[in-house]
């Protein structure tokens, strides 16, 4: 029994030091876990760059981070063509791990640029510190066009309009809504009349009748168009047209068609949307931290939609995909009144209340309460509904006025309202609507 004790003792002993000096080991290995080696970029856009000219640098890491507040600290090594050596502390980056700075060198020859990020500790893991290679930017005499230009089409062009023929924005224009003056910038196209494609719209027979009526026989099918009309909807975004095919007196065969409005041909044809009619469309472009684009939609309410049974809808809205007709996103209880777009194609109503000046706005509706990665638009938005009501981003003290109502709106700068009478003539008055002046007197006359 006592050798049996005293081997199974020694045996304890053993695996006793064999932890004991296991666990160093074992610690050392859970401290690897949490070292991460780091990925240091440089790079400069226009390279080579002309001397005196702005070129863009991006530096950072391609390690990105968890928060959209967070950043990589890095320093930029500079040295220049006659041996000197100048260190930049540019921002932090952004959390995607990378950001830009402008540089512009003042003499001819070749820069040396390199990122240099130091060791440091982040949620409990140690990025160590790393050096990129040195990028070699040519300086010389003459500039280099950064970003050139794009001739306009000579030739029929199709979209999708590749982004980077910036110029061509002054050729793919959208009709989102009855224009003032039913103006639509943006369109420029050949000087003289041609036809690209025909189609019937409705019941429309159109041409000669033919035969024995009417006595010669010279007479024409109705056109229909001279007082029924057959577009209640008309809208144009992003080179395709949206029409209604019969008039506003046939609810229940109201037909909406999707088509290219340049080769005619159709893309959808539905039964309405959701059983109604589309009354304008929109192209918001959203700018976050998450992403930066524009996002199309047709909307039904708004008081100048049609929809089956009569009526019109001004409470709630639909937006609607114009590339399929499928429903992404509702907003309950939209104020009435007329609809004005911003600056980034949102929709924006304006009202006087209490001697107050209230402005609500869709996409703050939308984007009620959201800050940082949050704020993106897409497919966060998709398949919800939103409080309207919370919608205003706007309410201020007002200026006196002489009476009468709002007449018409020019976001971002002014107000226009006014009445007439009999008696005293016509008052016009203007209210500031520039940032900072908001509720302002400009004119009461």
């Amino acid at each position: 029994m006592s050798k049996l004790r005293s081997k199974t003792v020694a045996t304890l002993i053993a695996v006793f030091l064999m932890l004991s000096v296991a666990a160093p080991i074992f610690a050392q290995t859970v401290s690897a876990q949490r070292l991460q080696t780091t990925f240091p970029i440089i790079e400069a856009m226009p390279n080579p760059v002309g001397v005196n000219q702005a070129t863009l640098i991006n530096y950072g890491l391609l390690n990105y981070l968890n928060t959209a507040e967070d950043g990589w600290n890095c320093t930029v090594k500079v040295t220049w063509p006659d041996g000197t050596v100048e260190t930049l502390t540019p921002p932090k980056t952004w959390s995607t791990g990378s950001a830009g700075i402008y540089y512009t060198p003042t003499l001819t020859g070749t820069y040396y640029f390199q990122t240099i990020f130091e060791e440091v500790t982040y949620r409990n893991r140690v990025y160590l510190a790393s050096e990129s290679e040195e990028l070699p930017v040519i300086v010389q005499d003459d500039p280099v066009p950064s970003h050139p230009g794009f001739a306009l089409p000579g030739e029929y062009w199709t979209r999708p309009i590749d982004p980077q023929l910036r110029e061509w924005y002054t050729l793919a224009g959208s009709w989102l809504d009855d224009p003032e003056n039913l103006y639509c910038p943006y369109n420029d196209g050949p000087e003289s009349a041609h036809i690209l494609w025909a189609k019937p719209i409705g019941d429309t027979q159109g041409g000669l009748i033919g035969g024995e009526y009417a006595g010669s026989g010279a007479h024409a099918f109705g056109c229909g168009d001279a007082y029924e009309g057959k577009w209640t909807t008309q809208l144009i975004v992003a080179g395709i047209l949206y029409y209604t095919v019969f008039e506003s007196g046939m609810p229940n065969e109201q037909v909406l068609v999707a088509v290219n409005l340049r080769t005619g041909e159709e893309i959808w044809r539905k039964n309405g949307l959701d059983g109604e009619i589309p009354s304008h469309g929109q192209i918001l472009y959203w700018d976050s931290r998450n992403n930066r684009g524009a996002f199309s939609y047709l909307w039904v309410g708004g008081g100048g939609g049609f929809f089956f049974g009569g009526g019109s809808r001004t409470s709630d809205w639909d937006a609607y995909e114009p590339l399929t007709g499928e429903w992404r996103y509702t907003i309950t209880d939209v104020p009435g009144g007329s609809h004005y777009y911003g600056d980034i194609g949102e929709i924006l109503k304006y009202s006087i209340s209490g001697g107050r000046l209230l402005r609500w706005n869709q996409s703050y509706v939308v984007n009620y309460g959201k800050t940082g990665m949050s704020e993106a638009w897409g497919s966060q938005v998709k398949g919800r509904s939103y409080d309207g009501s919370r919608g205003y981003d706007l309410n201020v003290t007002m200026a006196s006025v002489s009476g009468g109502s709002i007449l018409t709106v020019f976001p971002g700068d002014r107000v226009i309202g006014g009445r007439t009478s009999l008696t005293a003539g016509v008052t016009l008055w203007g209210i500031s609507l520039e940032p900072g002046r908001e509720g302002t007197l400009l004119f009461d006359e």
